[in-house]
């Protein structure tokens, strides 16, 4: 309301041109208005000809009337004096600003008020049970399901996320109820990688209940390699493209040299690769070999498990991937691919589906009685910083050692928690803040007298993996990207090359001492500089090489020589190499924080704990928590929400400025970047 009525005075003091003011207004104005002087000859000019120019100080506002520049009007005819201009400016970006604060402050007082509604009206928070033959349904389209707790507003715009291991345990839960028969997830470009599909593939074969996957072409191998495990169902006009792993990048050596700009680069590791697109202008022959390597790892892993899905010869699917460009519908089902083809209007009569239950409300709505065996989940999910964590609606996940440190701490300090997961999904990032991270869990756990066990996701290379070592044990899927032990930082000097570019620009410097340049943008370090930058690398690279061997009980000569130096591995070579303790899940971890005990005696509770309780509330406001197959016959993994309407506004929205958020999140991250190079910064990153 408050918005609206600012649009209002916004729109009725643009209004208030001369001749409508009040007398002393108009007589103020037009006594500081220059009278128009009398056209002459020598100002003749053709009517159609460009005005001249406005005097410095008035704004441009072109008029009817023939004969006068559009400035000097006359009173009376629409003109607005400079500084009632530039207030109606201030007003307009005020009221855009307020309109946005209003915006989202609504939006929260909706849900609110939404669930008050649903209590009073038997739309509560506790879910309605689903009936029998229900089959679980998901919309899996791009990042629904996510490595942790996913952002509010991004669960906001799309409710039927789910977290990883949330989806795993809804698998868990739906196998010991009778009344459910099924799931059904419908794949559209799911963003997986090849350790959350083996993690999703381990829960699909533990379900024993068929799981359909549908899909209206198949367009990565790892989306076949989840729908593999299941039954597969392709629209006739669809394909399947299955070409293989790949891994590519830009090198900007090049472009930094023509530009001027020098990479000062430095590194603990031969195979650390972090910073070779800077410096290199392609792979060196370390970092290419071992990428190599993995990579056809990789291509083992999934070739003998689709052919034992499949039961086909290895030699067979190696060759159909090969050949895998281009498969149509018809091709992919005679060759085995899929099992079936179908229109998704004819699938509630082709899968014999009942009544539908989506995944995601069984998964995060349904209140469970808490076990007395309980243990707890801390995400580690993104770059790793100092700080607090980010999860913003579009960029990337930021782990901060802050918030890591705090949930580690409230959980072990939770008289009924029996121990700890760490789910770690990171690349690694700041030194500073991993150490920090790993120093908190050592003393907590050992504060605490209690259990912490390590899951590594997708990846925990290098700082992921470091902290990592401060587990008790340490779990990988077979496809997880590990690693990775060594050290790197670096410095960009712009040197004059660089500011002639822009009009010859010169610098100039006054400095206390030499070393005072140390931290400058625009001067290159000299040899003793370079030296301790080089140190202050080594001693970072050493002190991770004792973490490690602390560990995993190999001396640190035997690291540095053979394992170390910014090797990247995937986790079945990391486990023949005794870099991790074992090959396995999420439930292995709670197998071994409570041996001996069945999985359904065990409650798992998610740190921050309000974070649970957010996607509680979210998936119980807007997805519907049951209907009839014969609803949904036209189409079974439509949204379906209670809030129909709000939620399918809310995708519009997000569709449209998605593309312009994410250039300015990605223009601020470069303006971060750029400013710490100019400012001389350089961080030490494992």
């Amino acid at each position: 309301t408050q918005s609206t009525w600012g649009l209002i005075l916004f729109s009725m003091e643009l209004g208030r041109t001369p001749a409508s003011m009040r007398g002393e207004e108009r007589s103020s104005l037009l006594a500081a208005t220059p009278e128009p002087s009398t056209p002459s000859l020598n100002d003749a000019r053709p009517l159609l000809s460009p005005p001249p120019p406005p005097p410095v100080g008035y704004p441009y506002y072109p008029q009817a009337n023939v004969g006068y520049p559009p400035y000097a009007q006359p009173a009376g005819n629409g003109y607005i004096p400079p500084t009632l201009a530039k207030n109606l400016a201030w007003a307009c970006g005020g009221c855009m600003c307020l309109f946005l604060l209003q915006f989202i402050a609504t939006l929260m007082a909706l849900m609110a008020v939404v669930s008050s509604i649903g209590n009073a009206m038997d739309f509560s928070i506790v879910t309605p049970g689903w009936e029998k033959s229900t089959t679980l349904t998901l919309n899996w389209n791009g990042d629904t399901v996510t490595a942790g707790d996913p952002s509010i507003l991004s669960k906001l715009f799309d409710p039927e996320k789910v977290s990883l291991t949330n989806f795993v345990s809804a698998l868990k839960f739906a196998a010991s109820e009778s009344s459910i028969d099924g799931v059904a997830v419908l794949m559209r470009g799911p963003d997986i990688s090849l350790a959350q599909a083996q993690q999703i593939r381990t829960a699909i074969k533990k379900f024993g209940k068929p799981v359909h996957f549908y899909a209206e072409e198949i367009s990565s191998l790892s989306a076949f390699y989840v729908m593999s495990a299941g039954t597969s169902v392709l629209h006739p006009g669809g394909s399947v493209s299955i070409s293989g792993f790949l891994m590519e990048s830009l090198f900007f050596r090049e472009t930094f040299d023509w530009a001027g700009i020098k990479v000062r680069a430095f590194k603990a590791g031969e195979y650390k690769g972090a910073i070779e697109s800077l410096n290199q202008t392609s792979y060196s022959t370390a970092v290419r070999s071992n990428m190599q390597d993995m990579l056809n790892s990789f291509m083992n892993q999934v070739v003998s498990d689709i052919a034992s899905d499949k039961n086909l010869a290895e030699d067979v699917v190696r060759n159909l991937i090969q050949q895998g460009v281009y498969y149509n519908a018809t091709e992919a089902k005679a060759l085995g691919l899929i099992n079936s083809t179908s229109y998704r209007q004819d699938l509630v009569d082709n899968l014999g589906l009942k009544h539908l239950y989506p995944l995601t409300l069984f998964a995060d709505g349904v209140d469970r009685p808490l076990n007395r065996l309980r243990a707890a989940v801390v995400h580690v999910s993104g770059e790793i910083s100092s700080g607090q964590n980010q999860q913003p609606i579009l960029g990337s996940t930021v782990a901060g050692s802050d918030s890591v440190c705090g949930q580690v701490r409230d959980a072990l300090s939770d008289k009924d928690i029996a121990g700890l997961i760490l789910h770690i999904d990171s690349p690694g990032g700041s030194a500073l803040a991993s150490d920090e991270i790993y120093s908190c869990i050592k003393k907590a756990k050992s504060k605490h007298s209690k259990t912490v066990v390590a899951v590594m996701s997708s990846m925990a290379a290098s700082g992921g993996y470091y902290i990592a070592m401060a587990a008790d044990k340490v779990i990988a899927h077979p496809g997880t990207i590990t690693g990775s032990i060594g050290v790197f930082g670096l410095k960009l000097i712009f040197t004059d090359a660089f500011w002639n570019k822009f009009g010859n620009i010169t610098t100039d410097r006054i400095y206390s001492n030499e070393n005072a340049t140390f931290m400058s943008s625009m001067v290159d370090l000299s040899d003793q500089q370079a030296a301790a930058e080089q140190k202050a690398i080594g001693d970072v690279y050493d002190r991770f090489l004792q973490v490690v061997s602390d560990k995993v009980n190999i001396p640190s000569s035997t690291l540095r020589e053979d394992l170390a130096g910014g090797r990247v591995y995937d986790g079945a070579t990391a486990k023949t190499k005794g870099l991790v303790d074992s090959l396995g899940t999420f439930e292995d971890a709670v197998k071994f924080l409570f041996p001996g005990q069945a999985e359904s005696t065990v409650s798992i509770v998610t740190y921050p704990k309000w974070s649970s309780e957010a996607m509680k509330m979210i998936s119980n406001i807007f997805l519907q928590p049951n209907y009839d197959a014969d609803e949904g016959k036209e189409d079974p993994f439509r949204t379906s929400t209670r809030l129909r309407g709000v939620t399918t506004s809310l995708q519009i929205a997000f569709a449209q400025v998605e593309p312009i958020m994410d250039s300015i999140v990605r223009l601020a991250k470069a303006v971060g970047e750029v400013y710490d190079m100019f400012t001389g910064r350089m961080s030490v990153r494992v």
